[in-house]
């Protein structure tokens, strides 16, 4: 993989009263392992999703290595994202897709 550019990324929604994210610069160079943190409703899996390309970017760039894909389609990026739910929200689909005992 190579380096992933944010410049100045924003996605807002009509009708919202803030902007879901506002002006994002972002580096995240090629072997870094980078986790977003922050609280419910701050950007974290919006970002990840305008980097896969399933959310429209309003403004700004989104560059893989060289590579401008703010509009190029999720099939044609060439990137695969994992996200990761939090432990209790992870245990309890766990929990309720697969019976302790294992019948359904």
């Amino acid at each position: 993989m190579a380096t992933a550019r944010f410049k100045r990324a924003q996605r807002w929604y009509h009708g919202a009263d803030a902007t879901a994210v506002h002006g994002m610069y972002l580096d995240i160079e090629d072997g870094v392992f980078m986790v977003l943190v922050g609280p419910s409703g701050c950007g974290k899996s919006t970002t990840l999703r305008m980097l896969a390309g399933l959310e429209k970017v309003n403004e700004g760039d989104i560059f893989i290595g060289d590579r401008q894909i703010t509009h190029i389609a999720p099939k044609d990026r060439d990137i695969a994202i994992g996200i990761i739910l939090p432990v209790r929200e992870s245990a309890v689909a766990a929990l309720t897709s697969f019976p302790v005992n294992g019948r359904k």
